[in-house]
């Protein structure tokens, strides 16, 4: 099954070279991007001025600059995502207990 999902995306990204070779190249960066580790994703879309959009881009966000001792700046981006919407502070709340542990 898996063979044929990525023979059906060779053939589509062939096809897509030949008739629209930048945004082949684009999706083909985004394909490799997104095969990277999540917090990776997180650290090149950051390096790349990638703006978060999305309360999981934030939090995501908030999670690397906590992991490097940016505390201050990680706080608001929590405070950010809890803003935007679909993530609660009680859940935000419980990962910082489980993470201090």
């Amino acid at each position: 099954m898996s063979e044929t999902l990525y023979l059906k995306n060779l053939e589509f990204f062939q096809s897509s070279l030949q008739n629209y070779p930048a945004r082949a190249y684009e999706v083909f960066g985004l394909t490799f991007l997104y095969s990277l580790p999540p917090e990776s994703v997180t650290r090149e879309k950051h390096r790349l001025g990638v703006l978060p959009r999305s309360p999981l881009d934030f939090y995501n966000l908030g999670v690397l600059f906590s992991e490097e001792g940016r505390h201050e700046e990680a706080l608001k981006l929590y405070q950010q995502a809890v803003e935007v919407g679909g993530i609660s502070r009680i859940y935000l709340l419980t990962l910082a207990l489980l993470m201090s542990i």
